[in-house]
């Protein structure tokens, strides 16, 4: 009888866990889009206000934001082989751990096609039209999260008890 209930209480435990990691999965996106649009801001600062070259635009970002390495990485790798084709290893490596979608991926490396590449003005219009993309993905990120969370730590936490009453 033992056994059965700590079987039992591992097998709720596990599918409970699955569900509310797939949960924080949706998440994690949400927080990663809002982290790159307001690091998108500062650098539109940086470019604008301050007129820092991008490698030390994107390092002070760096510092001032959590988007899992992408702004220092790409930092460190713009004198070796320029701002395109670094934003570019950045944004694909990346890519999983801020859970960002096909569509997300697209729309940064959209930008990076752009950066460094037109005058000041140019480059503040390309930051502002990539941030207002950014704010469909985050209200569409943040609509699927709040839409489905709940349903996958529901269907954990269900599934659980139905391996359980299956089991017994």
């Amino acid at each position: 009888m033992i056994a059965k209930m700590m079987g039992g209480i591992c097998i709720l435990s596990a599918t409970t866990y699955l569900g509310f990691e797939r949960a924080h999965l949706l998440y994690k996106r949400v927080k990663y889009i809002m982290n790159i649009k307001t690091s998108l801001t500062m650098l539109e600062s940086e470019i604008g206000f301050c007129a820092n070259r991008l490698d030390s635009a994107f390092m002070t970002i760096s510092k001032l934001s959590d988007t899992q390495g992408l702004f220092s990485q790409t930092a460190k790798k713009l004198q070796s082989v320029g701002i395109k084709e670094a934003w570019e290893m950045s944004v694909r490596a990346h890519r999983e751990k801020m859970r960002l979608t096909g569509e997300d991926t697209e729309i940064l490396l959209s930008f990076g096609a752009e950066l460094g590449m037109t005058d000041r003005e140019n480059q503040i219009k390309n930051i502002r039209y990539i941030t207002s993309l950014l704010e469909k993905q985050y209200k569409e990120a943040k609509e699927e999260y709040e839409r489905m969370a709940r349903t996958y730590r529901s269907i954990g936490i269900l599934s659980g008890l139905f391996l359980i009453v299956l089991l017994i």
